[in-house]
């Protein structure tokens, strides 16, 4: 089983305190095909993204390219926890795979530390390089049969990926 962790792209500054509504910025929009073009080398069976404006466009411009079985947006991936999002994962269905989950920070950097496997050179480079706009995280549970195993489990770090607009600003 394999999951993906995605923070949503680049965003326009917010705007008399209305996060929520904030929009991609042109930036942002490159952002989201750069990591389209990324996920388009793996297999997607579903996508969950938090109903913020912003991770529902980033969501949109890359199930253009990309094509998942399924897409289910998420309320509380906007506010919720650790413990919330690794609860949502358990109750996937079990023909879902390899599940994509696009959401905010610091929320979606802190799952993919918890569920991370630490004895690795790789999670020390997640821990050391944070969680910017656009980046992907690939964690691998080759033990895992099932999403429930999931609170039991720890996954290897299979790739991160960081749009190279990203890396350029």
């Amino acid at each position: 089983m394999r999951l993906l962790l995605m923070r949503h792209a680049k965003t326009e500054s917010p705007k008399d305190g209305h996060d929520f509504e904030r929009l991609l910025t042109e930036h942002g929009k490159l952002e989201a095909a750069e990591a389209a073009k990324f996920l388009n080398k793996h297999q997607i069976d579903k996508i969950l993204v938090s109903y913020a404006k912003r991770t529902m466009q980033t969501s949109k411009i890359i199930e253009e390219r990309v094509t998942p079985a399924e897409s289910e947006i998420v309320t509380e991936l906007y506010q919720g926890d650790i413990d919330m999002v690794i609860n949502l994962l358990c109750e996937q269905e079990d023909r879902n795979k390899h599940i994509l989950v696009i959401g905010h920070n610091p929320l979606i950097y802190d799952v993919a530390l918890t569920l991370a496997n630490h004895d690795s050179d790789e999670y020390e480079l997640l821990r050391s390089s944070m969680m910017p706009t656009g980046k992907i995280i690939i964690l691998d549970f080759p033990e895992m049969h099932n999403w429930h195993e999931l609170h039991a489990s720890k996954g290897n770090i299979l790739e991160i990926f960081t749009p190279k607009s990203m890396i350029s600003d």
